[in-house]
């Protein structure tokens, strides 16, 4: 379970609690906000729950809106209460965990994971930013494979405009010419474009992927998750995982149905 505690300069407070929710929704929309801040974008920001088996718990934050969004995180290797700060545009992404304040228009906002054992205050921020040839997300790490690179050509899915993707998997194990699988979640929206060789101790290779409308399902508008899961059969049951968030755009449906009229 995640709460999310909120202040802001007037020291108002408040905590939302948030059970089973792997998306969590920030903005002014009431309806539509799963933390529900006056003054922000009707969707300002999400945040995604990122799990990993003994990994704490990440969150990847896209910015939604045109509110400039700064996450601050303590220097993990130094001793000082100094924090460094990184700035997430309109259209970014940034990773954080635990016990980072996010600041977003006057609001500072902080989360913690019970199952995690409240704040966690270890590891660092990855970010990119969603968009032309920039970074999605960097991966999770086993100690065997890693996704290196995420990106995405945009961050809006239209039904005539699909997404171009790539990643990269680098072979961080011990053993030689291991054959990855990558599966790309969900079917049928995302499909690999590329075939990826097998690769020695520490080569990687680049895979381009596609994110585009299914005409017989199409996903309706709103913000989808896509996943994407690493294996190998040399290294199972040890796996790494990544997610990321795109909006769906709005389309229309029209049929027309014509009919003989005799006089």
């Amino acid at each position: 379970m995640t709460r999310i505690h909120v202040t802001n300069h007037l020291d108002w407070t408040k905590v939302f609690t948030l059970t089973n929710k792997r998306i969590i929704h920030i903005g002014s929309d009431a309806k539509s906000s799963d933390v529900h801040l006056d003054g922000v974008a009707g969707r300002q920001a999400s945040l995604i729950e990122i799990r990993a088996r003994n990994t704490p718990l990440i969150f990847g934050l896209t910015n939604l809106g045109t509110a400039l969004i700064e996450i601050h995180t303590a220097d993990r290797n130094s001793s000082s209460s100094e924090t460094n700060s990184q700035k997430v545009l309109p259209g970014g992404y940034a990773q954080l965990r635990c016990g980072d304040a996010v600041l977003i228009s006057g609001y500072r906002l902080v989360a913690e994971d019970d199952a995690g054992g409240g704040s966690l205050n270890s590891g660092g921020i990855t970010s990119g930013k969603v968009g032309a040839g920039a970074n999605c997300a960097n991966g999770i790490a086993s100690d065997v494979m890693q996704i290196v690179d995420f990106r995405l050509s945009g961050s809006v899915l239209r039904l005539d405009t699909p997404i171009d993707g790539i990643l990269t998997i680098r072979n961080t194990g011990d053993k030689d010419n291991v054959n990855f699988k990558i599966e790309l979640m969900p079917k049928p929206y995302c499909t690999l474009l590329d075939s990826i060789v097998p690769l020695a101790i520490g080569e990687q290779q680049p895979v381009r992927f596609k994110i585009q409308q299914a005409r017989e399902t199409p996903w309706r508008e709103g913000e989808r998750l896509i996943e994407v899961k690493v294996t190998a059969p040399s290294y199972r049951p040890k796996f790494t995982s990544h997610s990321c968030a795109i909006q769906v755009s709005p389309f229309y449906q029209h049929s027309v149905e014509l009919s003989e009229v005799l006089s």
